[in-house]
């Protein structure tokens, strides 16, 4: 599989360090896609400048179905045409953001 999600998504940059207030900023709507980049890495592309806090080492993915990654920054590129991001997750992480419903079917 080329890619395992590709289209809109809300993209959060944090920058968490102990003894310090957490910083973050959110882009909603920004294309990307995503890719599996081996075992416990996530790859994100992106095609313009992803703002986000100074020393940002934490990137929170929500996609529409409300599926939500999130996970340390391993290695990247941010540059004014575009760049890509990876990060660590583990297989729990993939949680959903808010319950969804589908079809009728709600959460209970």
């Amino acid at each position: 599989m080329p890619y395992a999600y590709e289209g809109l998504a809300t993209v959060t940059m944090l920058a968490l360090y102990s003894g310090q207030p957490p910083v973050e900023l959110t882009t909603e709507e920004l294309p990307i896609v995503l890719r599996n980049a081996g075992a416990n890495r996530a790859r994100v592309e992106f095609d313009h400048y992803l703002l986000g806090p100074k020393e940002a080492n934490v990137l929170r993915i929500e996609l529409p179905e409300g599926w939500m990654l999130h996970g340390p920054i391993i290695a990247g590129v941010n540059e004014p045409g575009g760049g890509w991001l990876e990060f660590s997750i583990e297989q729990h992480d993939m949680d959903l953001a808010s319950p969804v419903a589908r079809d009728g079917w709600e959460w209970q």
